[in-house]
């Protein structure tokens, strides 16, 4: 569990005092909390003593304690794949294909345990919602996992789409965007602030978001009405999206069951119409 877990749950239980400690450190997270004592009990409202003694209750034993956990959770989360080939090519192993087999069974397993169903649920009943406009986006190596996702919701139902992030240069495409559109977005680590950008201009006009993304989260997170998270680490420079696929297909999986008939019939019907263009492909090929 990551500090941001521990900050965001057990909410009832927090004094006074924590719970605008809390909301001080997760409204300018991380950085908030690499501050002094005395500058984080200033920004809180609180005194010094009250920050010593919360984040003693979080589990650690002293402020610096807490600053160093947060360092190395900073430093986990915005690891580059060029920041990880010196400690990858230090491991040795005799079976690297089996001992990466064991670290996708664990990122699988580990994927279960961070998420709630309910989660899941949400984003397959937001999909099957025919009301909506579903627009896909990815980042610059999430985008194939977008591209996969959307290829399947467009045999699915209609109106479906992949979107680029939105530049400036393109203001007609915020402008179709409205209450009735929902965003699907993947972004994981070294998240991309075009696609942030893009996410936060469609939210506030009213669009909805379903969200992937790794157990850090990406700052969509904060707005998006659904979340899944992936852990992404892999004993490669680069990170896992294994569970990000093994997410979308679970998620699939899940729309198909629950349009039932109706996506049956629209697969029928792509296939005869599929046909249709076969035949008038050969019969322009003999003429």
């Amino acid at each position: 569990m990551t500090i941001k877990d521990k900050l965001i749950q057990g909410a009832d239980s927090l004094t006074k005092a924590d719970k605008l400690i809390v909301q001080e450190l997760l409204a300018n997270y991380p950085t908030s909390g690499l501050s002094t004592v005395s500058d984080l009990a200033a920004r809180s409202g609180v005194s010094d003593p009250s920050i010593v003694r919360f984040v003693r209750r979080l589990g650690f034993d002293s402020y610096p304690a807490f600053q160093k956990a947060l360092i190395a959770e900073v430093d986990e989360r915005m690891n580059s794949p060029l920041s990880m080939f010196d400690k990858v090519n230090r491991s040795v192993s005799t079976d690297r294909f089996g001992q990466y087999l064991e670290g996708c069974a664990d990122l699988l397993r580990r994927a279960g345990e961070l998420n709630p169903a309910s989660e899941y649920e949400r984003i397959v009943e937001a999909l099957a919602d025919s009301d909506y406009r579903v627009s896909v986006l990815g980042g610059r190596y999430s985008r194939y996992l977008a591209g996969y996702l959307n290829q399947h919701l467009s045999v699915l139902r209609a109106n479906t789409r992949m979107i680029d992030p939105i530049g400036k240069e393109e203001p007609h495409i915020l402008e179709g965007f409205g209450r009735r559109d929902l965003l699907v977005v993947f972004d994981y680590r070294r998240y991309q602030a075009d696609v942030i950008r893009t996410a936060e201009l469609v939210r506030k006009r009213g669009a909805r978001i379903c969200l992937f993304t790794d157990p850090w989260r990406s700052p969509i997170a904060r707005m998006a009405d659904a979340t899944l998270l992936a852990p992404v680490e892999s004993p490669s420079p680069f990170d896992s999206t294994l569970v990000g696929m093994a997410q979308l297909e679970a998620v699939v999986a899940g729309l198909t069951a629950t349009l039932g008939a109706a996506a049956e019939t629209r697969m029928a019907a792509l296939e005869r119409l599929a046909a249709d263009l076969q035949a008038d492909r050969d019969d322009s090929n003999e003429g």
